[in-house]
């Protein structure tokens, strides 16, 4: 096939060249004009079953955060402190929480891939590389997560008599603080979206996930983000009431179908909310019609990593159901109206 290709291009090598820029030219403006066209839907109902089966539909954008930034050590007590004790600038009704499965089965709340950048394993411990998944949960409380937290060229943490505060957490143990926090603090339950961020085990690590949301009696608010579709797949079929976001593929399939009109209610999606940037490529995902559309299926839309106070407000205009920033503040005043 290949060398019938290539007998082809030498034959036809101008005809070729002249061709296939047009082709991709052709290629980009069904794309744009694909995103261009707007099926027609009617707005939002709150009222419907599809909307009310959905926690985490809501006529105003929940503001979600993840837990690092904020000018504290990521993943840490201390950042917790730092935004649901010492904080009245704003509120959060939804946080994301990154987990990885230890070597001993226990989930931890950790946002990076390695403990080499952020703790003290690589400098103090000569540990490199070193993953959450290939160390004990007793191993990895050992080390400093704050080690490598800069303020102005200074390192605040590394001395620091309270590891305590600034080792890794269970998530366990970050669920009960946040839990009483919210309520006793806020008064307030918080939703959640975790994601499994392990390179392996991720099927075990769903289990204890499932076990510990069940435990902590949260499960109805927990979202599971979900990319892959062996995970979504697993979690389907053996856990059907764990809510999840969409995978890539799905995302585009859904995109596919509102882009046509196609009513998808003959075979519901198993995903709960679409976790989504404002922009894919050429595509333009921050309309109103996709929001009624997905809601008119029961889905959720939530954008994530958006930090423009204007594209906040204007997202909460059309209907998203949550919007993830690293600028909280402003995002707050965004959302109720203040800027």
């Amino acid at each position: 096939m290949n060398i019938a290709l290539r007998k082809f291009y030498l034959k036809h090598k101008t005809l070729t060249l002249t061709l296939l820029p047009i082709l991709l030219i052709i290629i980009i403006l069904a794309i744009v004009f694909l995103t261009a066209y707007i099926p027609r839907t009617n707005s939002t109902n709150y009222h419907s079953q599809e909307v009310i089966d959905n926690n985490f539909i809501n006529s105003s954008s929940y503001l979600g955060i993840n837990t690092y930034g904020n000018g504290a050590p990521a993943d840490t007590m201390t950042y917790f402190k730092s935004v649901f004790e010492n904080n009245n600038s704003y509120r959060v009704n939804l946080v994301e929480l990154n987990i990885h499965i230890t070597a001993d089965d226990k989930l931890v709340v950790f946002s990076d891939t390695t403990l080499d950048s952020v703790s003290d394993a690589k400098a103090i411990y000569k540990k490199r590389n070193l993953r959450p998944q290939d160390a004990s949960y007793e191993q990895l409380t050992r080390y400093n997560l704050a080690y490598n937290f800069a303020v102005d060229g200074n390192y605040p943490y590394r001395d620091t008599k309270h590891l305590d505060e600034l080792s890794i957490m269970s998530l366990e143990n970050a669920i009960i603080y946040l839990e009483t926090r919210g309520k006793d603090t806020w008064k307030t339950h918080f939703l959640y979206i975790i994601s499994i961020k392990s390179t392996k085990n991720n099927q075990k690590a769903v289990d204890i996930l499932y076990d510990t949301a069940v435990t902590s009696n949260i499960l109805p608010r927990v979202l599971v983000k979900t990319t892959d579709s062996k995970t979504a797949n697993y979690i389907d079929g053996k856990y059907p009431n764990l809510k999840r976001t969409a995978t890539t593929s799905e995302i585009w399939q859904f995109y596919t179908n509102f882009t046509l009109g196609i009513n998808m209610s003959k075979k519901a999606p198993r995903y709960s909310a679409l976790l989504i940037p404002k922009n894919a490529f050429v595509v333009k995902l921050d309309k109103k019609s996709i929001v009624d559309y997905a809601h008119k299926h029961g889905i959720a839309v939530m954008y994530h990593t958006i930090d423009n106070a204007k594209v906040i407000k204007h997202l909460n205009e059309i209907g998203a159901d949550a919007i993830l920033t690293n600028n909280p503040y402003d995002a707050f005043l965004a959302i109720n109206n203040i800027i």
